[in-house]
């Protein structure tokens, strides 16, 4: 679940808002690791599962959405929906919050009323807000927290502390490995945590800390992982090979072939299989659009450079937080826009709806 992150004004008001993260700019967790490849781990999905049916489209391109403004489109007893991201921004029901000593927002989670945030310090360092009072995780000045998930009471969050992928549980860090890399996603189901990133340049996914290669292709990553139905799911891309990739139980999907595209964000509802992210639209190179596959078949949210970084599914609506083709922060639902910040590069990095 993807990576996707949020300053609250008061604990108070946090926990009565939903969360929508909006970054500025194009975060480290585009950056390339340029590392040897250590040999560890199993290579799987060397060969591609029959492909998604990626010449079916549907065409819903925001610019021809009508389009919310503010606070908008919330109904009275509706479920509460958390956006972060930008410059720290915290969303909830579109009304921006900002997180105190903090530099970015990439993840939200609600549980049990309270309201989770990973990102970057102020001052550099991986942080996590709780009810918006700020944990500083890392020992290191240049830690990320990109990624929080809640179970049982415990706190999970993967990031990357002194260039090495890392889980945090309630505080206390685990090196994932001794090799340079990065986690981007952490996801717990049946007692088992899975993170899902990357290692020595190779796209990883771990299962309580033992790993697997999910690509021989350098600078391929694993950006999200999803747990359902006993099946594992985790999106990324095919780094210097290019290509979005959707990987089931280690069988790679390609839903993109073309090399400006990526899968940020997988989200398991009902059977169907979401995913979030951007590929070439227009059949311009290097033009790219958010996109929302479902199933397979991807569904244009915006042109011109737009990107769909989070994915979450409630009560049959299907939510996107990204980046629309102005470089503004955006939420999607069910196709339809809704630009929380009026800024060029900044956008959203995370969706959490939560039921009232």
């Amino acid at each position: 679940m993807k990576k996707h992150a949020f300053n609250l004004a008061a604990a108070a008001l946090a926990l009565a808002l939903p969360f929508v993260s909006c970054d500025a700019g194009w975060n480290d967790k585009y950056n390339k690791s340029n590392n040897n490849n250590d040999g560890g781990g199993a290579k799987v999905g060397a060969k591609n599962a029959k492909p998604a049916a990626t010449n079916t489209e549907v065409s819903a391109a925001s610019a021809m959405q009508p389009t919310m403004e503010g606070g908008g489109g919330y109904p009275a007893g509706g479920p509460d929906v958390y956006v972060a991201g930008g410059d720290t921004g915290l969303w909830k029901n579109g009304v921006r919050q900002t997180l105190d000593g903090g530099y970015s927002a990439y993840s939200v989670f609600v549980s049990g009323g309270n309201v989770y945030v990973a990102g970057s310090g102020k001052h550099g360092g991986a942080a996590l807000w709780k009810n918006g009072v700020r944990q500083t995780l890392s020992g290191s000045d240049d830690g990320t927290a990109h990624s929080v998930f809640v179970s049982g009471g415990d706190v999970y969050v993967a990031g990357v502390d002194g260039n090495r992928a890392t889980l945090w549980k309630n505080g206390a860090a685990q090196t994932l490995s001794s090799y340079q890399g990065t986690a981007y996603s952490v996801f717990v189901s049946g007692g088992d945590v899975y993170v899902a990133g990357r290692r020595n340049g190779y796209a990883a996914l771990w299962k309580n800390g033992v790993i697997q290669n999910l690509s021989d292709a350098y600078t391929s990553a694993a950006h999200s992982v999803f747990v359902s139905g006993g099946n594992v799911y985790a999106a990324g891309d095919d780094g210097i090979y290019g290509g979005a990739l959707l990987w089931k139980n280690g069988i790679r999907q390609t839903l993109s072939n073309t090399m400006d595209s990526k899968a940020e964000s997988v989200y398991v509802s009902g059977g169907d299989v979401y995913v979030a992210g951007y590929d070439v639209v227009n059949g311009e190179k290097w033009q790219h659009g958010a996109m929302l596959w479902k199933n397979g078949v991807r569904q244009i949210l915006s042109n011109n450079d737009g990107i769909g970084n989070s994915v979450f599914v409630s009560g049959g609506d299907v939510y996107v937080a990204g980046q629309d083709g102005g470089g503004n922060c955006t939420l999607w639902k069910n196709g339809v826009a809704q630009r929380l910040v009026h800024s060029n590069q900044a956008r959203a990095t995370s969706v959490f709806v939560a039921k009232q």
